[in-house]
């Protein structure tokens, strides 16, 4: 499917074809050339001796030694998890290449997957990483040849445009996880429907600087779809008038305006009041500001204002402060004599005046009909009003204004609103999320920190009352802090639980695996919390954190204490100390005592937060460190390219350690001074970015990673 061409047998035995290693040269679109190995087929086994996992072990061996592995593709059928996939996923992925490849998922099978085939993969994700299954790409397609139904044959196309930007890509890791698949994200361009990939840069490039990406939020049942299609002047996304949401989640559609602007508007799922909707808008917005950028936030309300403000407020809750510029669209107006005496009725409402809109817009958004001529006038007139809305840049005033009223209604939006904790997968986590892990025995209050850290209901944190495990998983919530800084908590199972499932070399392995999938895409733990009543914590729950962040691991490490009776002292003290504790606190480990509040709760995450910038920079330097190594390497094999960019790395290495020893201090400066250590540090990023471009050898996954750093932590 990816050639165009019948290089390789395909058979419908249950016994499979392929019995040995292939290798078939592929030619790309843009001319290069790729060599797909295709190994022996594992197909009809129900468990893999070992010498079959021997055997593809040493093949994926004989691949690193004498060539390289720049994308490591696993295939499945739609449908649950083998064993023999979890087996040779675990062979090939974590001992032989030891997660130092790209590796990528692709399901096969989806011809009658209802709507967009990417659905698969929404709905399982989470599932197949419980398994310990952790993919950098992945894409949802059929391997038909072609089929008689145009509804099939269109999966078809698309699954070969798939396959085909799958193995064009250089770097896998860098992606947003849905680049190669997205979320059923379309724009319709000459009358049909290209799925493509939003984030790739050349795509970005090609759209020039008139276009623009607006984001359409709103309750359900409120006309975002109408909205959609009133701006672009055709119905592209579908509308209902039942009493179900018709938008069931966030789709994309690119846009031609006579004036010649493009903008790319998103059409997201309808908020209900549930963590989960709430859950997907945020994340969209998030993966949005960090590339392309938003232009404008368009706030959608229909009928009473209430509930749609406060759902629309924990968004915003989650996301940066001012984002992007906001504009009020009230919709529903149809029967009104005069569509704008809506906004003079009711724009000094307490609600709408603390939105402190950018713009605002009424409208109605019905379809335009000859039987009317009054309200089709109106309609087309609404027309005009959105799309001059869209296509005109908007100062950001923020989402906050003063008010000297005493209402509880009033001022919802904040300026240190209440934390809104959303639930996330795994591969909704970004570069720019401050990672905090919570790790603790079993009823140390792991769950509960999480509830009054967020304002929630003790059940929605998962919190028990009994000495049982109460997280048989690793759970991911994130919110965003006052400062505007996006807090990812990672709740772990407990230690020394009664679920024999889940003892406690399982729960170690868990968390290993999880933060080294994290560490490959450059998502870096900013602090570990460990919850023990009296501070009687013990190396042996760390050891997943040393092997990937070394000795730097103490440095994020606070210990909590939430019960005080052998602790003294303000700071949390602790009198009776151990070994363990002992290694910690001189490898710059703090104590803290925790006091059951929401204001304990935030005090305790402050030093990691005032801390985010120096663990980045860290990383950096680590990154720098792995850098050297991979050029010392070629150095030795008389490479003179090598030669030279060792010598540049030098200089490299100093930038980076005074760029690491700067952040250190900058806390400790005057106003003043922080600015000119913040330019200091600019311009040493500048001059590291400069001596990368300069290098021979700018292709090795360090330099990627360093690329990938200086571009996304600052």
């Amino acid at each position: 499917m990816i050639s165009g061409t019948q290089l390789a047998t395909t058979s419908n035995n249950v016994l499979g074809h392929t019995s040995k290693a292939a290798c078939y040269v592929v030619e790309t679109q843009l001319g290069a050339k790729v060599n797909l190995w295709e190994a022996a087929g594992l197909v009809g086994e129900t468990h893999l001796s070992s010498r079959r996992l021997q055997d593809l072990k040493t093949f994926l061996r004989r691949l690193l030694l004498f060539h390289s592995i720049d994308l490591l593709i696993f295939c499945m059928h739609a449908g649950r998890v083998k064993k023999t996939f979890i087996q040779s996923y675990q062979a090939a992925y974590i001992q032989t290449c030891e997660r130092k490849v790209p590796v990528a998922l692709i399901v096969t099978g989806l011809e009658r997957e209802k709507g967009d085939m990417h659905g698969w993969w929404s709905r399982n994700r989470d599932n197949i990483f419980h398994h310990d299954l952790a993919f950098d790409v992945h894409a949802c397609v059929t391997t038909l040849q072609s089929h008689e139904d145009p509804y099939i044959q269109k999966k078809i196309n698309l699954s070969r445009r798939r396959l085909r930007e799958l193995i064009q890509r250089s770097d896998y890791v860098g992606l947003p996880h849905d680049h190669i698949c997205p979320f059923g994200w379309a724009y319709r361009f000459r009358e049909e429907f290209i799925f493509c990939a939003f984030h790739d840069s050349a795509y970005a490039r090609s759209l020039g600087s008139d276009t623009r990406t607006i984001v359409v939020v709103g309750a359900d049942g409120v006309g975002k779809s109408s909205i959609v299609n009133a701006i672009a002047g055709e119905s592209l996304a579908a509308t209902s008038k039942d009493t179900n949401t018709c938008t069931r989640d966030c789709a994309s559609y690119r846009v031609k305006l006579e004036s010649g602007v493009q903008i790319t508007i998103w059409d997201t799922v309808g908020l209900d009041g549930t963590a989960e909707t709430e859950g997907k808008v945020t994340a969209l917005i998030n993966h949005l500001s960090h590339f392309p950028g938003i232009d404008l936030l368009l706030f959608c309300v229909r009928g009473k204002l209430k509930s749609q403000f406060e759902r629309f407020k924990n968004v915003l809750s989650c996301v940066p402060e001012n984002v992007a510029p906001v504009a009020l669209v009230v919709t529903g107006l149809e029967t009104e004599s005069d569509i704008n005496t809506w906004w003079s009725n009711n724009k000094d409402n307490p609600k709408i005046r603390d939105l402190a809109a950018d713009a605002h817009a009424c409208v109605t958004t019905l379809w335009p009909s000859l039987e009317n001529p009054a309200l089709l006038k109106r309609i087309y007139a609404s027309q005009r009003r959105l799309r001059e809305l869209v296509q005109h840049p908007l100062p950001v005033r923020g989402f906050t204004v003063e008010h000297t009223s005493s209402s509880s209604e009033s001022n919802i939006f904040k300026s240190e609103p209440s934390p809104s904790l959303a639930s996330v997968s795994f591969y909704d986590l970004t570069q720019g999320d401050a990672v905090i892990i919570l790790l603790g025995p079993t009823g140390s209050g792991k769950s509960l920190f999480i509830s009054r850290l967020a304002g929630i209901s003790e059940d929605k944190a998962g919190v028990g009352h009994d000495l049982c495990s109460h997280t048989d998983r690793i759970k991911v919530f994130r919110f965003t802090d006052t400062t505007g800084i996006p807090v990812v908590l990672v709740d772990t199972p407990g230690f020394n639980n009664t679920n024999l499932a889940l003892p406690d070399e399982k729960i170690c392995a868990l968390m290993h695996s999880w933060l080294s999938e994290t560490y490959k895409r450059d998502i870096i733990v900013a602090g570990i919390l460990y919850f023990h009543p009296t501070g009687g914590v013990t190396n042996q729950f760390l050891r997943p954190f040393w092997s990937v962040y070394g000795e730097t691991m103490y440095s994020r490490l606070i210990i909590v204490m939430t019960m005080c009776d052998d602790c003294t002292g303000q700071k949390g003290a602790i009198e009776h100390r151990t070994e363990d504790l002992e290694r910690m606190l001189a490898g710059g480990a703090k104590t803290i005592r925790y006091e059951n509040s929401e204001e304990s709760a935030r005090t305790v995450c402050r030093p990691v937060l005032d801390s985010l910038a120096v663990v980045r920079g860290l990383h950096l330097r680590r990154a720098v460190t792995d850098l050297d190594q991979e050029l010392q390497k070629l150095a030795e094999g008389r490479k003179a390219s090598a030669i030279r960019d060792v010598d540049k790395l030098s200089y490299m290495e100093q930038l980076a350690d005074e760029h690491l020893e700067l952040l250190r201090h900058v806390r400790e400066q005057s106003k003043e001074d922080i600015y000119k250590l913040q330019k200091r540090c600019e311009e040493i990023r500048r001059q590291m970015n400069d001596i990368l471009a300069q290098m021979k050898y700018a292709e090795t996954p360090s330099t990627k990673r360093i690329m990938r750093c200086l571009r996304t932590y600052w």
